[in-house]
């Protein structure tokens, strides 16, 4: 078939609980896929999923949508976005947009016209070297090329 469909999985690897209203799930082309075992996710609890499926309304269209989630517990423009274009002709394009910096969404795959999309919503990572790894990774953050650079020491290769 020449249909577009997409999968949207959001891994929520948070300690929050995600809200949405019956209206946020919106789709410009395409439509939902409503199945009794996939319907689109009014919450997604602390460390949790949720799945929605969508589909392009005929031949030679695409699917492109949003959904957006209040991050409970948190106060005005508590939002967190997560949207998408699978065009019948282009490339696949995901974006997603925390109003709170303490959240980032990383995504993850999304190629073909049978696509699978991630969104992973976690804490924004730390990067004054006072995490949990002793300050490696933002130490990588601000000094990539000597830290690619320097010599290896502590390795046993016994």
């Amino acid at each position: 078939m020449a249909t577009r469909e997409l999968l949207v999985v959001i891994l929520n690897h948070t300690n929050e609980e995600l809200n949405t209203e019956p209206e946020w799930p919106a789709l410009t082309h395409g439509h939902f896929e409503k199945a009794p075992d996939l319907p689109p996710p009014q919450t997604i609890l602390a460390g949790e999923s949720g799945m929605l499926r969508c589909k392009s309304s005929h031949i030679g269209s695409g699917i492109e949508g949003s959904i957006t989630y209040r991050i409970v517990g948190f106060g005005p423009r508590n939002e967190v976005t997560f949207s998408w274009s699978v065009p019948y002709v282009g490339v696949n394009r995901f974006n997603a947009a925390s109003a709170i910096p303490n959240f980032t969404v990383n995504i993850l795959g999304g190629r073909g016209n049978q696509a699978v999309v991630v969104f992973v919503f976690e804490p924004s990572q730390k990067t004054d070297g006072g995490m949990e790894d002793g300050g490696v990774l933002a130490a990588v953050a601000k000094y990539p090329s000597e830290c690619a650079e320097g010599p290896l020491s502590g390795i046993n290769h016994h």
